[in-house]
């Protein structure tokens, strides 16, 4: 009995605190490969959000599970099995285990939407509360990571690149992360108007300024636009937001000149839009092109190509189509499409935003850590439309 009772204990934080878990993970990882130099590390991330996911979420009973999500995981199952698998003894090992990666990486966020699109309100408080605690810290060891240019604190650790992510791991995954955390932080600061609230999102929004992401730039420039839009009528908000935005020019302006060095030789050498894209624009009309055109048949074009690794184009939608064919364009569009049903205006800026970004980059779709916190903060931004399950 006390054994059951330990096991539903831990079973029970471990899925109040899921999020915050992965997040504490992934560092424990970036400081496994900084001082090992064993890039193969970052291999097991994650397998070990998958075994936590299946243990956490499995045993517990959901008797108001949302079946529509039901369609986009039957979708991206049946491309990978009838393309991949099906032609496993075709294809070289490496590419089998990567499609594999890909897969896994690509079906447990929709897993985890489906097993808890019904959350309850007052533990989905306490899980963005966790992780919005744990980011704040890791922006104050981005600022730490600045100024001392301390190497485990940068975006691109172990490398040239100049940016700043505190405890993130994942250099792509730091735009989108960060610019849903001023998405939650905004919605706090509307339903709450304290100097703290406003104290912490305007040092988020000049943190966001040294990552040294093109995306992030991009994003919280979006955001910033949005904040100004979203208060034209209030003339008290929109002087402290002009403020902050002039202060942050010129605190960060010696910091943005470095973030531009990089991508201004990219441009002096190869043009705009390898500046714009990094490349990607060359990925894809020398990979993948190639590649879907020679191997164009109606199986693939519905259910993907069976090569992958070597002719993404780290554009998302573009790999989208490469990986799961129409098949899984179609069952991504269903999950937004269901998550954006009746939802609010910010809400809406907020996912649009995120899948624009994904011009400059893929891992979108990919990211359990993002994909998982797009949704958390989309039912907290609308708790009216949130169902009170009995977790």
């Amino acid at each position: 009995m006390l054994k059951k009772l330990s096991k539903a204990v831990v079973t029970d934080f471990l899925f109040r605190n899921l999020l915050l878990l992965f997040f504490i993970y992934d560092f424990i990882v970036k400081i496994l490969v900084h001082y090992s130099a064993i890039s193969s590390f970052y291999n097991y991330v994650i397998v070990f959000k998958a075994i936590i996911i299946i243990i956490v979420l499995t045993p517990k009973r959901h008797r108001h599970i949302d079946s529509s999500y039901l369609y986009s995981i039957i979708g991206l199952t049946l491309s990978f099995i009838i393309t991949k698998l099906f032609l496993f003894n075709k294809i070289e090992l490496l590419d089998f285990l990567f499609n594999g990666y890909y897969f896994l990486s690509s079906i447990l966020p929709l897993c985890f939407v489906f097993l808890i699109s019904k959350i309850e309100y007052s533990i989905l408080r306490k899980q963005l509360f966790g992780i919005i605690l744990f980011l704040l810290v890791s922006s104050v060891f981005v600022l730490v990571g600045l100024l001392f240019e301390i190497e485990i604190f940068r975006t691109y650790f172990r490398s040239f690149r100049y940016g700043f992510s505190g405890l993130l791991l994942y250099h792509h995954e730091v735009g989108f992360i960060y610019f849903i955390l001023l998405n939650l932080l905004y919605y706090r600061y509307k339903k709450k108007s304290t100097v703290l609230n406003l104290s912490l999102l305007i040092f988020i929004l000049m943190m966001s300024l040294v990552i040294g992401t093109k995306k992030t730039l991009f994003l919280t420039t979006l955001f910033f636009v949005f904040l100004t839009i979203d208060n034209l009528r209030r003339l008290k908000t929109l002087l402290i937001i002009t403020f902050s935005g002039i202060i942050g020019t010129i605190v960060f302006s010696g910091v943005l000149k470095k973030y531009f060095v990089f991508f201004y030789k990219i441009y002096e050498e190869n043009g705009f839009l390898s500046s714009l894209l990094s490349y990607r624009n060359k990925l894809l009309t020398e990979n993948l092109y190639p590649y879907v055109s020679e191997n164009f048949n109606i199986k693939d074009v519905l259910f993907g190509w069976p090569l992958f690794k070597n002719y993404r184009s780290e554009m998302e939608f573009f790999d989208l189509f490469l990986f799961f064919g129409i098949i899984g364009v179609i069952s991504y569009f269903l999950f937004f499409k269901k998550i954006l049903i009746g939802k609010s205006k910010q809400t809406n800026f907020m996912i649009f935003a995120l899948l624009i970004a994904t011009i400059f980059s893929g891992n979108l779709f990919i990211s359990v850590n993002v994909m998982v916190m797009m949704y958390l903060a989309t039912l907290y931004m609308n708790p009216a439309k949130n169902f009170k399950s009995d977790y």
